[in-house]
């Protein structure tokens, strides 16, 4: 968050909890600590957060942000728009979409739909095709090692 959204979260807070004491630097103090939080979800931490105390400090506001962010995290991500033989984009485009989803970033359903990625990747799947993940036909590879198929 930037400084004017900072202080629009401290006028908020003031208003859900008028005897809490903020004034005109508390918003200074505050840019720190959540300058890598969406105003988004500084305001959804808020909004959980006053019916559970009377006072809402930054501290608690950075706690619940990381305890949705963790919630958020724990949905299954849909699977990476960029072809899994691509080892290192597969695995980059894996880390930006959880990354976007525990910010709250990742519209779903439009990322399912295909057709772009989160890095820049060349997409692996046209838009409203659908995935065709593939299968081994474990049979037709042969033993492995130790004997195990």
């Amino acid at each position: 968050m930037n400084l004017p959204e900072t202080a629009r979260l401290c006028r908020v807070i003031a208003q859900l909890s008028p005897s809490q004491k903020m004034d005109e630097e508390t918003p200074k103090f505050w840019a720190v600590p959540l300058g890598d939080i969406e105003l988004r979800e500084a305001l959804d931490a808020a909004g959980s957060l006053i019916r559970q105390q009377p006072y809402i400090g930054v501290h608690d506001i950075c706690a619940e942000v990381e305890r949705m962010r963790q919630e958020r995290a724990a949905d299954n991500l849909p699977a990476p728009n960029v072809d899994p033989d691509d080892v290192v984009a597969y695995l980059a485009e894996q880390r930006a979409l959880a990354a976007a989803d525990v910010n709250g970033r990742l519209d779903r359903e439009a990322y399912e739909a295909g057709g772009f990625t989160l890095t820049g990747a060349a997409p692996w799947v046209a838009a409203g095709e659908l995935r065709q993940h593939r299968q081994v036909d474990v049979s037709r590879i042969g033993a492995l090692p130790g004997g195990a198929r």
